[in-house]
This record gives C-alpha cells, structure tokens and sequence, in this order.
C-alpha cells in the first residue's frame, strides 16, 4: 500500500464511495465503511449538531403518504401548498 499522500483526491463523492476504519465494537476490526452508510448513521443517530433541532427532508410523491416515509425526515403535501 502506498503513502496515503499519494493517492488522488476524489472530488465527485458518491454514496457506494468507501473509506476505511475500525470497527469499536468488534474488537476494533479493520472494516470498509460507504458514504452512505456513514450519512445514515448520522441522521438516525442525530450524532451532530444534537441540542438542535434537524430535519431530513424527504421528497415524495403525492401518492406515496406519510407512512412510506423514513423515520426523522420531513415532507409536505404538495397539495396543500398550493393553497
């Protein structure tokens, strides 16, 4: 493996994009971890930022409801906003 320093900056970040880190809770085993994974955790842990108050804004499609919603996010009727 070569010196982290020589490796190429990626600045078109996707969520299946992965970097490498321990795992605290197994025995601080050597794992992959992907953006995504990473962001999710953050929103359902509410890890940063936590006195404030965050929302995770959701876009849906009008027939799809409240309930298909993921916990800790947001959205509005596009219905009633055009009143």
């Amino acid at each position: 493996m070569a010196r982290i320093s020589t490796y190429p900056i990626d600045t078109d970040l996707v969520g299946a994009d992965k970097w490498i880190g321990t795992d605290a809770t197994n025995k601080n085993a050597t794992k992959n971890f992907t953006l995504s994974a990473v962001a999710d955790w953050i929103n359902t842990t509410s890890s940063v930022d936590s006195q404030t108050l965050r929302y995770n804004f959701q876009a849906l499609a009008y027939n799809q409801g409240a309930k298909s919603r993921k916990p800790g996010t947001i959205s509005f009727d596009p219905i009633q906003e055009q009143r």
